[in-house]
């Protein structure tokens, strides 16, 4: 996993592989060092499960929820079949 900031941009970007193996730079849209480094580490352990076969759509959910609270944004509703 590498960590850098594009020339022209004030937002860090992430190069990781993926879950089908291919590296990929995906920006994260944040200029702290610190909310980008958590980003980047939690999407690189999800991809690292999804190689695995192991990451499932409630894990999905908890690491998109454990990005959106670093950012200071609101987690993602969880509403049932029932509820909804």
């Amino acid at each position: 996993m590498t960590l850098d900031r594009h020339p022209n941009s004030p937002f860090y970007r992430v190069r990781f592989i993926d879950a089908h193996g291919v590296r990929v730079c995906r920006t994260l849209k944040t200029s702290d060092r610190a909310g980008a480094m958590k980003m980047a580490t939690d999407l690189e352990h999800a991809a690292k499960q999804a190689r695995a076969g192991s990451l499932t759509a409630a894990r999905g959910r908890v690491v998109l929820n454990e990005i959106l609270e670093a950012t200071g944004q609101a987690r993602l509703d969880e509403e049932s079949f029932q509820v909804f």
